[in-house]
């Protein structure tokens, strides 16, 4: 179990550098503390470079320099309850952020795990108004049936008067 002094410094974690798994893990959070990432997307499919490959759900991450996640049946209850969807195609540009919880009974044993944490976080969205270089593109894309929920996901239309 981490001290209180273990988590304020920087330290090394045994599994960080000679656990070399393609996705992250409690010991890829320095001092085991919280980070904000974003969801580009989920993909249920095959997992590589671990001891028993399987299909899983992976989250893929829109920072370049963040591992994807392996999606346990606890955090996607997590991502379910904070888009209000059980359906991963719809688990899409959601900012969340990971904790390390201690001590997680799994498989016999007793390890450290990664848990989304249950608040919404906010993305700021690109505002359009008539001005906007992306108004004709949008305002396109809304005539050619583009549903207005769909952009409204990646811009505050609230000011274009599309």
């Amino acid at each position: 179990m981490s001290t209180d002094k273990e988590k304020s410094e920087q330290l090394t974690h045994w599994k960080s550098g000679s656990k070399k798994s393609p996705y992250i893990g409690s010991w890829d959070l320095p001092g085991f503390k919280n980070i904000q990432l974003t969801i580009k997307h989920v993909k249920k499919q095959m997992t590589a470079g671990l001891p028993e490959n399987s299909i899983q759900n992976i989250a893929f991450f829109k920072e370049s320099n963040a591992k994807p996640m392996l999606i346990n049946a606890t955090n996607a209850k997590m991502l379910r309850a904070l888009t209000g969807s059980p359906f991963i195609e719809k688990w899409i540009d959601i900012r969340i952020e990971l904790r390390v919880e201690k001590d997680i009974k799994a498989f016999g044993n007793v390890h450290d795990g990664l848990r989304i944490v249950n608040k919404k976080l906010t993305t700021s969205k690109i505002v359009i108004t008539k001005d906007h270089p992306k108004y004709e593109e949008i305002k396109g894309k809304l005539e050619s049936g583009t549903s207005r929920s769909v952009v409204e996901k990646y811009y505050d239309l609230s000011k274009s008067e599309l």
